[in-house]
């Protein structure tokens, strides 16, 4: 940290280091320094605690940025950088097909789910999927 203490209202409780130039636009383009916050530097950041911090976004706002289109333009800057967003999977191709075996046989999804330690929907994506690719290699017979 810059300080330690918030350069606001000095105290030393519950400080973070606020981006006085948001994340998203920083024009540089390294991976690495995209997915650490330890790229902040002492010229771009400032000390402040938990409640200035949100009273400066509240700010900002007023000022013309706006929080979701930070938010969309940094999710369009990680892609770019090939960043995988989102939950990892934790479906692997052994539980892909006992899932299908089960369901097959009557299993239902929230039981499968329970089973396999996955989403509901993850068990009904899964068997959709199968589906799908066997009425795609019907078709083929055709």
């Amino acid at each position: 940290m810059k300080l330690d203490f918030c350069a606001v209202c000095g105290t030393k409780d519950d400080l973070i280091e606020h981006h006085i130039v948001p994340v998203v636009y920083n024009t540089g383009t390294n991976r690495k320094n995209f997915k650490s916050s330890k790229h902040a530097t002492i010229e771009t950041t400032i000390t402040v605690c938990g409640k200035h911090h949100r009273l400066i976004h509240g700010q900002e706002q007023k000022n013309g940025y706006s929080h979701k289109a930070m938010i969309l333009r940094g999710i369009k800057r990680a892609r770019t950088l090939g960043v995988k967003l989102g939950r990892p999977s934790n479906v692997t191709d052994e539980i892909r097909t006992k899932v299908i075996e089960q369901r097959h046989a009557g299993g239902s999804l929230h039981s499968l789910a329970k089973i396999h330690r996955i989403g509901v929907g993850t068990v009904d994506k899964i068997y959709k999927e199968h589906k799908q690719q066997l009425i795609d290699q019907w078709q083929q017979l055709l």
